[in-house]
């Protein structure tokens, strides 16, 4: 389950490659010095600001607070790994130290949607966007799209944003499950098997250690009877 409303079937000296998960657990590396400038993309990258023309201070899209990162960074691991409960205290702690870290409010989103708090996730996502002007470009298009999973939400619209989301920003792990949602061929609003598998595809592709992205990738394959290629995607 994701905060898009959809439950399917993450040294100056050096190189910094962030949000690497091994073994569950998101580490810091550092390497050679080479190759500055493309190391800095990818650092941007990973912590949400990509190579946008709006490029701000760090701190104006995150926290001022480094003791409220911290926790943050923890809570961020707990999710993607999809411990919800333990993502929950640990982004309710980042914001209770900083209110207005708009980024931890719409990942707590996601994690209370993950344990089916569905008014938590709602009050989370209202929170997120009182602070909106301080989400990356690629946070404020994931909280676009969440915003129109609302049942007051235009379907049309939120398949826009989803395209324009996974478009320019096709690294948004969260942007993935949505997709089942607006295009099982199915239960979708707009039954469309081919652009899901080429969604699932992509995510698979452009996320290869994702477990939610592969997994996300087999179900397609399952839908489309293509079951060998979908076992080889579920181990």
């Amino acid at each position: 389950t994701s905060l898009l409303g959809v439950t399917p079937p993450v040294g100056l000296a050096g190189e910094l490659r962030m949000r690497r998960r091994v073994r569950g657990v998101i580490r810091l590396s550092v390497s050679s010095a080479e190759n500055a400038k493309p190391f800095a993309s990818r650092i941007r990258t990973g912590i949400g600001l990509g190579d946008a023309v709006e490029l701000r201070r760090i701190t104006d899209v995150s926290s001022t607070s480094i003791a409220a990162y911290r926790l943050y960074v923890k809570g961020l691991d707990a999710s993607v790994n999809v411990r919800w409960q333990e993502a929950v205290t640990w982004l309710e702690q980042a914001i209770a130290i900083d209110p207005t870290f708009a980024e931890a409010h719409l990942r707590l989103a996601s994690a209370y949607e993950g344990l089916g708090q569905i008014g938590a996730r709602d009050r989370a996502l209202g929170n997120a966007s009182a602070h909106a002007a301080k989400l990356s470009e690629r946070h404020r298009l994931l909280l676009a799209v969440a915003l129109e999973a609302d049942p007051r939400g235009d379907p049309s619209r939120r398949a826009q944003l989803l395209d324009e989301l996974l478009t320019r920003f096709p690294d948004v792990e969260e942007a993935y499950p949505v997709a089942f949602g607006l295009y099982h061929p199915v239960s979708g609003v707009f039954p469309n098997l081919e652009k899901l598998l080429t969604i699932a595809r992509t995510g698979a592709t452009v996320l290869p250690v994702s477990p939610q992205a592969r997994n996300m990738y087999a179900f397609a394959l399952t839908e489309a009877g293509r079951l060998t290629e979908a076992i080889r995607e579920f181990e």
